[in-house]
């Protein structure tokens, strides 16, 4: 059994917890949701997959301690400050965002199309080349940067097999 940590350090409008744990239902990974509250709580955990959303303003070093251990790192190419979390760190680094750099991006604002910018490998060494993603939301909201997220670590795990509907 592997652990996927998701620190959501802002209130997100949609389940992501649901979400993943239906799309990961049949595999054996658990689901640990991290935030202000419960950080300091999270010590011997060794997390696989980590998926950051929001911003880090606070206890850099406790997220990061947090991050240091795992496998795959998802974060938020758009927001500059949570990329200092990424010195020093021997991991893989998915990122997503509207930035062009980013491996996960959304390339239709009326269809809502996650776009994988870049080849990954996921937790079985199979490599997903560039492609699209459908995902069924209604429109693009502040949460479009979760479900980039959220993308990244089914791709990991499921490959593009993904089923996002809101």
């Amino acid at each position: 059994m592997s652990f996927i940590g998701v620190i959501a350090l802002r209130k997100c409008k949609i389940d992501v917890e649901k979400i993943l744990y239906d799309n990961l239902k049949d595999t054996k990974h658990t689901i640990i949701m991290i935030n202000r509250e419960n950080v300091d709580n999270i010590k011997n955990v060794k997390f696989e997959t980590v998926l950051l959303i929001g911003e880090i303003t606070k206890g850099v070093d406790k997220y990061k301690r947090i991050i240091a251990n795992a496998k795959y790192l998802i974060i938020n190419l758009d927001i500059e400050e949570n990329l200092s979390l990424l010195e020093d760190l021997d991991l893989s680094v998915i990122t997503y965002g509207f930035n062009l750099k980013s491996t996960i991006t959304a390339s239709s604002t009326e269809d809502t199309i996650i776009s994988l910018q870049r080849s990954i490998k996921d937790v079985n060494s199979i490599v997903f080349d560039p492609q699209e993603i459908k995902v069924d939301i209604n429109k693009m909201t502040k949460e479009t940067y979760t479900i980039m997220g959220i993308v990244g670590v089914l791709l990991i795990y499921v490959g593009n097999k993904i089923s996002i509907n809101l």
